[in-house]
């Protein structure tokens, strides 16, 4: 690098071959023992704008921790320079240390704070009705791994951070949280730039540390064509050029390859049109993912901000893993949620079937507003680490209303792979939608004796119940769970009906099941005895609440007895097995009617 460092008691010289005249930097240190003891942070520094000299700036330890915590110099760009940059000008917003502490404080992994009340502790940066920064904010535990990511990484400057995750899953608000945490703890101003398809123009924020909290610039109402020229803009305008990366920019919104080397552009990228794992290990790039939210999540949110629990579980399982969507889904109308439900419809009906994947194992997908999208379909989370700083990710189908929608479109394997991968995310909700569909299928395949075809209802729960009004029809209701059951079938004079659980416990409403679906088929199918099959998880020990020791029947006349027993399910890579020989489970005799251990 053309330097040559001469250490001169307690100064040191630092000279060039261009330099014009060298510099000499005192180091505080009384003697020249105490120099050479001192602890020395050299770290070069790109040329000036205006000044073409090479120079190396050498601090003592102290001296840097004490320029980290010093507010940050930046210009104060009159409202007249602004218009004539921007066409419009940045307003000021003043984040107080107290309000930083309570807004970081949630995210301690010893914390049990779960709520972040972002209208009032950023009251004046939010936009009203604003989907980027909402009015609260539900702190999950995955939000709180990432967010250590962030805060460990305060002090390093060897690569680029890419943030993943689905659309909708809390990316960009805990992308801009982890933003003012580094205008706070780090060395440089942070410029936050925001793109999204879906407005016509992008936002800015500037944010300076001073000397109690965090100073913000910030505009919605940017229309640059590029990162680059809005980033370039900015720092001309509102920040000292002292070095030639004088910020850590912040980059929300666009896909990776938007733009020609986007990765120069920026410090820390958040995206839901996924990343290509970098290729030959490459040591550059740190990609991290946010996960889609599970059911138990989205419940304990909804009912945080008033909603009930049911109305959180059918949203879940309309929407899977995405909380803006569902979010929609609950606070809209009615009309609102059936338009949601048909426009779910319409593009599982548009895409390929060559292209239909129930689970992807990639990094790599696609935010297009294209109608036949199938990404579109699936939900990112994280599996198994690969290493401390490539997410291994799965993309996955966690829906119960799409998985309706592509019954019979799929083969068994194709959901036995998902419901293995279900697993290694520990998503209960898609462990059991897969294991459902599992065994959906396999009825399907496999039309065991007494069974003639499969049948999906349509309609509401009601309209769908009296679909079944023959014999041999395996019925699988439109509505998840309905009436505490997942399938139907009446052989003989025996109504046969299916639980199907990966859960230990689990409630069987016995009134609403009689009330609503047996009193129902009843009305036009002829049976006389009901068995109720509980179908667990080969390994789960379940225990239900209905009686498996003695007959039980509805109220009122005694004209139809019902029995209920379980047996186990093994599902392995490429085949479904039914355990019949276990004492806790379904004796072969009590499957009178057809073969189902077949």
């Amino acid at each position: 690098r053309h330097q040559a460092n001469f250490l001169l008691g307690p100064v040191v010289c630092v000279s060039s071959v261009s330099c014009r005249r060298p510099l000499l930097i005192f180091t505080g240190c009384k003697t020249y023992d105490s120099f050479l003891h001192t602890p020395i942070l050299a770290k070069p520094q790109a040329k000036r704008s205006d000044d073409a000299n090479d120079i190396m700036e050498v601090d003592t330890a102290e001296e840097v921790a004490a320029t980290r915590a010093a507010p940050h110099s930046y210009k104060a760009a009159s409202e007249e320079e602004q218009r004539k940059t921007f066409g419009t000008t940045f307003q000021s917003h003043y984040v107080s240390a107290a309000s930083l502490t309570q807004l970081f404080e949630p995210f301690n992994a010893s914390s049990n704070t779960r709520s972040i009340d972002l209208g009032v502790i950023l009251d004046g940066l939010r936009m009203e009705d604003d989907d980027f920064l909402p009015e609260k904010v539900y702190v999950r535990d995955c939000m709180k791994t990432v967010f250590g990511l962030f805060r460990d990484d305060v002090l390093k400057f060897d690569s680029n951070r890419v943030l993943l995750g689905s659309p909708g899953v809390g990316k960009s608000v805990l992308f801009f949280i982890a933003a003012l945490y580094k205008a706070e703890k780090g060395d440089k101003p942070v410029v936050y730039v925001r793109k999204t398809k879906e407005k016509k123009s992008d936002s800015a924020f500037v944010m300076f540390r001073t000397s109690s909290g965090v100073r913000v610039l910030h505009s919605r109402s940017l229309y640059d064509d590029t990162v680059r020229e809005i980033i370039k803009e900015i720092e001309d305008c509102f920040i000292l050029r002292s070095q030639r990366r004088p910020s850590d920019v912040f980059l929300d919104g666009p896909r990776h390859d938007e733009e020609k080397d986007l990765n120069k552009v920026y410090e820390y990228f958040c995206t839901s049109g996924g990343h290509p794992l970098p290729k030959n290990a490459q040591k550059d790039l740190y990609l991290w993912a946010l996960d889609g939210w599970q059911e138990a999540e989205a419940i304990a949110a909804f009912v945080l901000l008033g909603r009930t629990r049911e109305e959180a579980i059918d949203a879940y399982s309309v929407c899977g893993g995405c909380m803006g969507d569902m979010v929609a889904y609950v606070f809209g109308t009615a009309v609102d949620r059936a338009t949601t439900m048909e426009n779910l419809k319409a593009l599982v009906n548009r895409v390929d079937e060559t292209k239909i994947r129930l689970v992807m194992t990639t990094t790599s997908r696609s935010n297009d507003d294209d109608s036949g999208n199938p990404d579109r379909l699936r939900t990112m989370f994280n599996g198994e680490s690969a290493s401390d700083r490539l997410v291994n990710a799965i993309q996955i189908v966690d829906s119960t209303y799409v998985m309706q929608l592509l019954r019979g479109r799929l083969t068994l394997e194709s959901y036995l792979k998902a419901l293995k991968l279900g697993k290694a995310i520990r998503s209960g909700a898609v462990v059991g939608i897969f294991f459902e569909e599992v065994l959906h299928q396999w009825f399907r395949d496999s039309l065991p004796t007494g069974i003639t075809r499969v049948c999906t209802s349509t309609g509401t729960g009601a309209e769908g119940v009296r679909q079944l009004r023959e014999k041999g029809i395996y019925w699988i209701p439109c509505i998840p769970n309905f009436a505490n059951i997942d399938a139907a079938v009446v052989i003989g004079r025996v109504l046969y009906v299916f639980h199907y659980t990966k859960r230990p416990d689990h409630s069987f409403n016995k009134d609403t099941f009689w009330q609503h679906f047996v009193t129902v088929v009843r009305g036009a199918v002829e049976f006389d005895r009901v068995h109720v099959y509980i179908v667990v998880m080969d390994g789960v020990s379940s225990t239900l609440d209905v009686n498996f020791t003695r007959a039980w029947m509805p109220p009122g006349p005694a004209q139809t007895r019902a029995t209920a027993t379980r047996f186990d399910i093994s599902c392995t890579s490429t085949t479904v097995n039914i355990d019949t020989t276990s004492a806790e489970t379904v004796r072969s005799s009590a499957l009178s009617g057809f073969s189902l251990a077949e």
